[in-house]
């Protein structure tokens, strides 16, 4: 099953928690929960796509991003680029991921990811999936936002974007 994800901010120190009001103490104990929760949802047979913003920390992080990433457990991992990610296409390739683009559509759901939603006004007559806007809305017109401020930090499946298309 395809499940899609965005701003994880991994390494944001305090900022993130504060600004998104994230109910963690600590950005370790943030940084710790996100793959936790991620991981009780995904399998082996899964496809996880993050819409951008993985990290914001620098490359002294680079590590512990690599450590955290390899360890989810799903069969493929797909890289959107957000505009706070900062490494280099093969340290996401090393982090894991099998595939990164800065937009993607996927024609078996008829769907665009991208991570800035401003994008989404290249075609208003389909359906973008998004991060970028963290907790402001969760769909607005032809855009659905996978942050994890708006889906109580989970991946959100392809069944649950279907529902929301009914709307669209």
């Amino acid at each position: 099953m395809d499940y899609f994800t965005s701003d994880w901010h991994i390494g944001h120190e305090r900022l993130v928690l504060k600004y998104c009001n994230r109910p963690f103490r600590t950005v370790r104990e943030h940084d710790k929960e996100l793959p936790k929760i991620a991981n009780s949802i995904l399998t082996e047979d899964d496809t996880l796509y993050m819409l951008g913003d993985l990290t914001l920390a620098g490359h002294d992080y680079l590590n512990l991003f690599t450590k955290l990433m390899s360890n989810i457990k799903c069969g493929k991992m797909v890289f959107i680029w957000g505009n706070h990610d900062q490494f280099s296409w093969r340290n996401y390739l090393k982090m894991g991921f099998d595939s990164i683009h800065s937009e993607l559509y996927l024609p078996e759901h008829n769907l665009y990811l991208t991570h800035d939603p401003a994008n989404s006004i290249k075609d208003m007559s389909k359906l973008w999936l998004c991060g970028h806007v963290h907790q402001r809305w969760k769909q607005i017109s032809n855009t659905i936002n996978v942050g994890v401020d708006v889906w109580d930090f989970k991946p959100v499946s392809i069944q649950e974007i279907n529902e929301l298309r009914l709307n669209f």
